[in-house]
């Protein structure tokens, strides 16, 4: 089973169910008996409009930043990554301060590390990176980067963690004209 088929059914259940049991709450309130059949009709046509259309843009969303092959690891909405870069902390704080994408985030610093975080939008509820020093040899520094969205409860968040998992690498291992106008 594919890793876009596996997306499809749990975004077709986790969307078709609820919504089947919302409506025959509905139909309960109104003094209707309930019926098998409806409950099915509701989470097959709800759950399957909605899976179709999710993952179609889905998939347009990692085509659009240059993923043709998609794997499991492009669908999570938890993207981690570790990077090696000879950037310390403070030189990256700096640079996040300059980039036109991070500098609109809240940035915290935190132990070890640094917490950016994003306010929502008309795309995405907001997301949170969070950037770990995890060892430090003096001249590199291995950095354990996680982008995760603030609503814990996002099914598919269109490749945004991915995108901006990329653009701190990009940050870090100054590789970022490239990825300048991939967000």
């Amino acid at each position: 089973m594919t890793a876009l088929t596996k997306l499809f059914i749990k975004t077709f259940l986790l969307t078709g169910i609820p919504f089947a049991i919302g409506m025959m709450g509905l139909h309960l309130i109104g003094g209707e008996a309930l019926r098998i059949e409806k409950f099915l009709i509701y989470t097959t046509l709800f759950g399957g409009i909605m899976a179709l259309s999710l993952i179609a843009i889905l998939k347009y969303h990692l085509r659009k930043i240059g993923i043709q092959k998609i794997a499991q690891e492009h669908l999570g909405v938890h993207q981690k990554r570790t990077i090696i870069s000879t950037l310390s902390i403070e030189e990256l704080l700096q640079m996040l301060k300059d980039d036109p994408v991070f500098q609109l985030m809240v940035r915290k610093e935190i132990e070890n590390g640094i917490l950016l975080q994003s306010t929502m939008t008309m795309k995405s509820w907001g997301e949170e990176i969070r950037i770990q020093i995890v060892s430090d040899r003096g001249s590199s520094y291995q950095y354990e980067i996680s982008s995760r969205p603030r609503l814990k409860t996002t099914l598919i968040d269109y490749g945004k963690n991915l995108q901006n998992i990329r653009r701190m690498e990009a940050l870090l291992t100054g590789t970022m004209e490239i990825q300048q106008s991939t967000i």
